[in-house]
């Protein structure tokens, strides 16, 4: 059976089902599945592959993101730790298999940012919070008087000389 041997009703499909980059904050997310048996591209290191879905009635129908931690990295490690304390597991001294099952579907606020790859703006998971974690209020930039007052370029001291360095004999 091909593509095309299906009705292709696109009545019920949303204009924001998608992979266009959201704008950078704090999203509801939940872990949906996990894969612990994919190997780094890079390394070949053995890594925990956990996809994340959209929570939010608004972005539940957007392609998942994923994130990855790989084995004996401590930064995969701190993002694995920040994840689960995020939805209320404490992930000390070890995190456990239990543990990560017991985290699937639970909610927590993720931290989206942009980068670019091959070309492309794309989501990357940037943090892991509490679902109730309230995102700090952005400082508004402090205004400028006008005034350019610069330093004089350094001068050096009058009546310094050179030191000499002993070679000990």
């Amino acid at each position: 059976m091909g593509f095309f041997d299906n009705k292709i009703d696109v009545s019920d499909i949303p204009d924001n089902v998608g992979s266009e980059p959201l704008p950078e904050g704090e999203y509801m997310m939940k872990a949906t599945e996990i894969d612990p048996d994919t190997p780094s591209k890079k390394t070949g290191a053995e890594m925990l592959t956990v996809t994340f879905a959209f929570v939010d009635p608004v972005h539940a129908s957007r392609r998942p993101l994923f994130d990855y931690f790989v084995v004996n990295n401590q930064v995969a490690y701190s993002k694995l730790k920040k994840w689960m304390r995020s939805v209320s597991i404490d992930p000390n001294p070890e995190i456990t298999k239990e543990m990560i099952n017991s985290a699937m579907g639970r909610q927590f606020k993720a931290k989206l940012t942009q980068e670019e790859f091959n070309g492309y703006i794309n989501n990357k998971l940037n943090g892991y919070f509490p679902a109730d974690h309230e995102a700090p209020t952005p400082i508004p930039p402090v205004s400028s008087t006008g005034s350019v007052a610069q330093q004089a370029p350094a001068q050096p001291a009058a009546n310094l000389t050179k030191a000499e360095w002993s070679t000990g004999g």
